[in-house]
This record gives structure tokens, sequence and C-alpha cells, in this order.
């Protein structure tokens, strides 16, 4: 968990998706080995997600999200950034996918 205080540092001071996920990792202490295995994903992929080389799917977003104890609409405000950078166009898409990962993620 990101300790108190952090975060609004880390708010202004990312700029980036890749940027985000990295600081959140770094100021919980976490390596990218125990993020990556709670996520689901492999090191690898977050290494790349960090380098801003890759953006991930909607419920990997949601699961990062989690893990990382950020807001929905943080990681998803980083992740529209970053796809409109790249210009792509289905943004909303997206954005349903990963209200329909949240959804699954809250049902038992």
């Amino acid at each position: 968990m990101i300790r108190e205080g952090y975060l609004d540092l880390l708010l202004a001071e990312s700029s980036s998706f890749g940027e985000l996920l990295k600081r959140c990792r770094t100021l919980a202490e976490r390596t990218q080995e125990s993020v990556a295995s709670e996520a689901g994903i492999t090191a690898a992929y977050l290494s790349s997600m960090e380098r801003n080389e890759k953006l991930p799917s909607a419920s990997t977003a949601f699961d990062l999200a989690r893990v990382l104890n950020l807001t929905e609409d943080l990681v998803l405000h980083r992740i529209f950034e970053r796809m409109r950078e790249r210009n792509a166009d289905d943004l909303d898409a997206y954005r349903r996918e990963f209200r329909e990962a949240a959804q699954a993620q809250s049902q038992p």
C-alpha cells in the first residue's frame, strides 16, 4: 500500500501510465515480480508497461489498480491519455471492459 501523504506527489509528478505504475510500485516497496504475480501477469509484461511500451488490457488494468490500491478513475485517466497519444480510437469500449472487469471481481 502507498504510504499516506505520497499520493498527491505521485499524481503531480507522474506524467504517464508507465510512470504511475512504477512510482506506485516503488512507493509501496514492491518488486515487479510481486506485483506481476498478484495481478496475474509476468514481470516482463509489467516492465514493458512501466516503460510505456505496452498498455494493459482492461482486465489487467483493473487488476493492477487493485494490487496497487489505485482508484479506477486514476488508472483509466492515465491509460486514456496514453491511448490518445497513440491515436487509439476505442476509448469507450475500453472503459466498458474495465467496468465489466470491476463488476466481475466484486461478484461472489
